[in-house]
């Protein structure tokens, strides 16, 4: 990390803080990290939910020692706070998803690292100072993820988080058009023109982006039939090929994952269905162990 980097982070006292620093990266990127999608209403309803919550102080008691430490999955934590997942994280940053590991370790808490890290899961897990959880997608379907399933699994990650509110790409966050900054949709010509000038007025970036390579970026844990890694636009193309469903549980635990922790957005509660706030679990969804 340049030094400069580590100058900024050291101002970050909020999330405020944090996205006027993200602003060192191209218009178009910046919206894509930092927006919802749609009207932005579930995005909007998790932050409102925060505000909904208020502690009530005891006034006039002494706390000699105060304690944030709290348990989630068996794993003790610093703070009730995880790092979630956030896909192609070296597209704005070249530390990426190792960075990100370091961080949350020396922080003291969980990181869920992205279906479509652009990081090898053997990466992530060298730099890890603490407990990882993988985040699957179905990428090319449900049996093509057998291969990931184990592969995570060699890697030592705690367990697995499945994503089960995106059964189809999100279209961007409403905005208005004068607004809008574009980004590329696939490796041509006319998709460089039309990025040049958003890329060209982030030079820093822009350097950082070349030397990482390669152009497109990776999705290493998706791999085509010789085993090389899919781009970007194909790994994206190929997660919603099929997408989870309560009844593949059964189906991940066979394949030696033992641990599971299903992740929604916003889940309503039909038919019974074990679903509410930002996150949910049941019984069939409930965090054990990994075997192995």
């Amino acid at each position: 990390m340049r030094r400069s980097d580590v100058t900024t982070a050291a101002k970050i006292e909020s999330v405020a803080d944090a996205r006027e620093a993200a602003r060192r990266l191209p218009k178009g990127i910046f919206q894509m990290f930092e927006a919802g999608s749609g009207s932005n209403a579930t995005m909007d309803e998790n932050t409102q939910a925060f505000r909904d919550i208020m502690f009530r102080p005891r006034a006039a008691v002494f706390t000699e020692q105060r304690e944030l430490r709290t348990t989630v999955l068996g794993h003790e934590i610093s703070m009730a706070a995880i790092v979630s997942s956030v896909g192609f994280l070296a597209v704005g940053h070249r530390d990426g998803e190792v960075g990100v590991a370091r961080a949350a370790g020396d922080a003291g808490t969980i990181q869920f690292v992205s279906g479509v890290t652009n990081t090898p899961i053997e990466e992530i897990m060298a730099a890890a100072r603490g407990p990882v959880f993988y985040q699957l997608y179905y990428i090319g379907g449900r049996e093509a993820s057998a291969p990931i399933i184990e592969r995570v699994k060699r890697a030592g990650v705690s367990g697995l988080v499945l994503t089960v509110d995106t059964a189809t790409i999100a279209r961007s966050r409403d905005r208005h058009y004068s607004e809008r900054a574009a980004v590329p949709t696939a490796i041509n010509v006319r998709e460089a023109l039309r990025f040049a000038p958003q890329a060209l007025a982030k030079p820093r970036w822009l350097s950082d982006y070349l030397r990482r390579g390669p152009i497109e970026p990776q999705v290493p844990m998706g791999l085509r039939p010789d085993g090389t890694p899919m781009g970007i636009f194909e790994g994206i193309g190929k997660i919603y090929q099929q997408t989870p469903a309560w009844e593949d549980l059964a189906w991940i635990r066979e394949h030696g994952a033992a641990r599971s922790w299903s992740r929604a957005s916003s889940l309503p509660r039909t038919r019974g269905r074990p679903a509410s706030g930002a996150r949910c679990s049941s019984r069939r969804t409930h965090a054990t162990g990994p075997t192995g």
